[in-house]
């Protein structure tokens, strides 16, 4: 949640985030699959659900810890 005279700053960068996201996604995939040897054709590029979901497993961790030790401060 954001202040009232942020929220509007806050939605735009969410959204510029999403935005992005869209429009990296398959570049960023693209990459994770020659990384790891995988041929650009067929689901191998379409769901590389293994690398993905280390991803957000990270993510949530770095998440889970950040929330953690800001709890602690207050």
């Amino acid at each position: 949640l954001a202040t009232a005279n942020r929220q509007p700053l806050i939605t735009s960068m969410v959204l510029i985030g999403f935005n992005f996201g869209a429009f990296f996604s398959p570049t960023i995939a693209e990459w994770t699959n020659h990384i790891m040897g995988q041929p650009q054709a067929g689901l191998s590029l379409a769901a590389p659900f293994v690398p993905y979901g280390i991803g957000l497993l990270v993510i949530a961790l770095v998440i889970f810890i950040a929330t953690r030790r800001q709890a602690k401060k207050n």
